[in-house]
């Protein structure tokens, strides 16, 4: 069963309150337990006593986050305390007793366990006293919502120190090495010639005459004469020359050169339609992010704050030389005169100029110190209360210029959009 319909079923609040602290939960964040405390709903303690009931955990009596020795806080690192919002409370031999927001989720409760080398004795407590014993004990810094609820420890609040980042070494890159020279050319005529001798003269010897021969003897012209010459033969023709021998044409395969498959060029980011997000919200970050990044399309910088009760404070930032850890840091008190208080009150846009006024010297100064010839504020309105205000300007000496017709039509989208979110979360909660 949910907290909230438990604490219905129980009696602890009605299902009118749990509709209101649920909007207030998608306006504001934190968990649901918080917001009915920030409400005057039900307690701090009778909010945690009522959790160590239904989830059968032990309870984490403030008590117990006072005096907390050195040797427990040296068993529970920073890191993981501020990781798992879990505060230890006592440390015992081999067993350490912690207080979480959540002490039946096993998995967590195992994983801290291996991590810390001890048995985890989980406990219950609300998140506002757990992110007090954080801040009191570890330095990590509460939220300001937190601190005002628990006025009694404001005093102990600690600010933590900021790191400072370093920028990246630039890489060198050696020049590529000279390519070999080619060797040179070498032919096969030969420069070598075989010598002759010359053949030496021999003139021709003179030969005799041979001496007459006999005279032939008388002889039957019948005999035939005992040497009749023979004819002679002719030589034999030489055999024809072979046929020439014709060798088989040499098939030459050409294989392709080798295809190196090329990776693929990354693709840049189709860019994001802030109005489309506001169409589909996510949670209230997303909403956030839509809104400013919407607005920086008209102005150079934008800023976006959240109302609660006398005190403005910031929440999301986009456009030149603004960051949401800028934007954080800005506190309005809007009892005192400022471009927000009329906004606030009458629930109109403000368009002119920033008056010299500590309220605005301390927001522009915050936000880098730029101070514009004119600026505009637009209020956040949900059920015909201001939630939120816009902030926006063009820079140093600039005037507005961007389409206001827009800007007010952005704020009437946003605040749809947060009104969507609490549609879906009042049906997923069956109210």
């Amino acid at each position: 069963m949910r907290l909230g319909e438990a604490m219905v079923k129980e009696g602890l609040i009605t299902n009118d309150v749990l509709a209101r602290a649920l909007e207030r939960q998608i306006i504001f964040g934190g968990r649901l337990g918080t917001n009915l405390v920030e409400m005057g709903a039900v307690s701090e303690e009778t909010l945690a006593k009522f959790l160590s009931k239904i989830l059968n955990v032990p309870y984490a009596e403030p008590a117990l986050f006072e005096d907390i020795q050195q040797d427990v806080l040296d068993a529970f690192p920073v890191k993981m305390a501020q990781k798992y919002t879990a505060f230890p409370i006592k440390k015992e031999r081999s067993r350490l007793h912690l207080a979480m927001k959540d002490p039946n989720d096993m998995t967590v409760v195992d994983e801290l366990q291996f991590i810390v080398g001890l048995d985890i004795r989980a406990y219950i407590a609300s998140e506002m006293r757990i992110l007090y014993g954080l801040e009191k004990y570890y330095g990590i810094k509460r939220d300001l919502r937190y601190v005002s609820l628990l006025d009694e420890e404001r005093a102990q609040a600690v600010e933590p120190s900021s790191a400072k980042g370093s920028a990246p070494a630039a890489a060198a890159f050696a020049p590529p090495p000279p390519m070999p020279a080619h060797e040179e050319y070498l032919g096969d005529e030969s420069q070598m010639e075989m010598p002759s001798e010359p053949m030496a003269y021999q003139p021709e010897a003179t030969v005799a005459a041979p001496p007459p021969p006999p005279p032939l003897p008388a002889y039957d012209q019948t005999v035939p004469p005992p040497f009749a010459p023979q004819p002679v033969l002719a030589p034999p023709p030489p055999p024809p020359p072979p046929p020439p021998v014709i060798p088989a044409p040499v098939q030459v395969v050409v294989r392709p050169p080798e295809v190196k498959p090329v990776p693929p060029v990354p693709q840049a980011p189709a860019p994001v339609n802030p109005y489309e997000m506001l169409a589909s919200p996510a949670d209230r970050e997303h909403v956030a992010r839509a809104i400013v990044a919407a607005a920086s399309q008209e102005l150079a910088r934008a800023a976006l704050f959240l109302v609660k009760g006398s005190l403005l404070t910031g929440w999301k930032a986009s456009g030149s030389g603004v960051t949401d850890e800028m934007v954080e840091a800005v506190k309005v008190a809007l009892d005192a005169p400022s471009i927000f208080k009329e906004v606030v009150e009458d629930k109109v846009y403000y368009k002119g100029p920033i008056l010299q006024v500590p309220q605005n010297t301390q927001l522009l100064l915050t936000l880098g110190g730029a101070f514009p010839l004119e600026a505009i504020a637009f209020p956040l309105v949900i059920k015909g209360k201001v939630v939120g205000v816009l902030y926006g300007d063009n820079g140093p000496g600039a005037l507005i210029t961007g389409n206001i017709d827009r800007l007010s039509g952005l704020m009437t989208k946003a605040s749809l959009s947060l009104e969507i979110l609490i549609l879906k979360s009042k049906i997923l909660s069956e109210i």
